[in-house]
């Protein structure tokens, strides 16, 4: 789940970017969080993936029409956050905020992007009666990394997994660079306590991440209070995270998996959602 910035809010015009009938999920401020309902709603996701990942500092390979999109996108739904106070001259939000969600049934291995790093099959196998979504391609506007939109992302997260009965939100946690000891103590922190043995999930041989021993200074607490927001609320929430890491070439990543139990979410996080969203 690498979360980056773009240039500019992606704003779409024509007559494809007429806003979708259906209620958002949940608000926030100007900010309202919705699943893209058309194809341009739709387009307006892979825009700012594009903005983010291939414009960015990121390695992935866009398209000519500048949208960044994969195979998994065909079977997925987009989760957008549109700030109504930013629009164009058609009148339609400014895309400002997107993930994706792969919520496949039936729930197999190789219907998520995160089995090309780590070997899911046990962990689905273990906990076959649990649904899993997968979480993917978040990312933020630069102009908006400081207006609450992480926090708009995690109420629409919350609604769509209550709505459709989604028990663990797992995905790639992703920290710049392919070169692991940058990120050495950081890991280590994250990865300090082992999950229990049915959630241990490990990186694939072929792309696992060697990792030094953080120094005799290391400060955990201090490592954990300087993480990227989104993983920051990820922790919050009693997240899982895989037992090492793993390099994703195409993003130019250091990843851990990340698993949230949404049963297990502490019950101050779960009231407040509940106060926020209704749900």
């Amino acid at each position: 789940m690498t979360l980056a910035s773009a240039l500019d809010p992606i704003r779409l015009s024509g007559p494809q970017a007429a806003p979708a009938p259906e209620a958002p999920l949940a608000r926030l401020g100007t900010l309202e969080v919705r699943l893209a309902a058309n194809r341009a709603e739709r387009e307006a996701s892979f825009a700012l993936r594009h903005a983010v990942f291939v414009a960015g500092p990121g390695e992935m390979a866009g398209d000519a029409r500048g949208l960044e999109t994969d195979a998994h996108d065909r079977s997925a739904v987009h989760l957008l956050v549109r700030d109504t106070a930013a629009r164009d001259g058609s009148g339609t939000p400014a895309t400002v905020g997107t993930c994706r969600l792969v919520l496949p049934q039936p729930q197999a291995e190789d219907a998520f992007a995160a089995a090309s790093l780590f070997a899911l099959a046990p962990l689905l196998v273990a906990h076959r009666d649990l649904v899993f979504c997968e979480v993917g391609r978040a990312c933020v506007a630069p102009s908006h990394r400081r207006h609450g939109v992480i926090e708009a992302l995690w109420r629409g997260l919350w609604v769509f997994s209550r709505r459709r009965h989604v028990d663990v939100l797992f995905g790639a946690a992703s920290f710049p660079g392919a070169d692991p000891r940058a990120h050495a103590e950081t890991i280590a922190a994250l990865t300090a306590t082992p999950p229990p043995p049915s959630w241990r999930v490990a990186p694939r041989p072929e792309v696992a991440a060697d990792l030094p021993a953080p120094g005799a200074a290391f400060d955990r607490e201090a490592v954990l209070r300087a993480l990227p927001p989104l993983i920051r609320g990820y922790l919050h929430l009693g997240a899982l995270f895989s037992t090492g890491a793993a390099i994703d070439r195409d993003f130019g990543t250091t990843d851990l998996l990340v698993m949230t139990r949404l049963a297990a979410t502490p019950a101050r996080h779960r009231a407040h959602f509940a106060r926020v969203t209704g749900v």
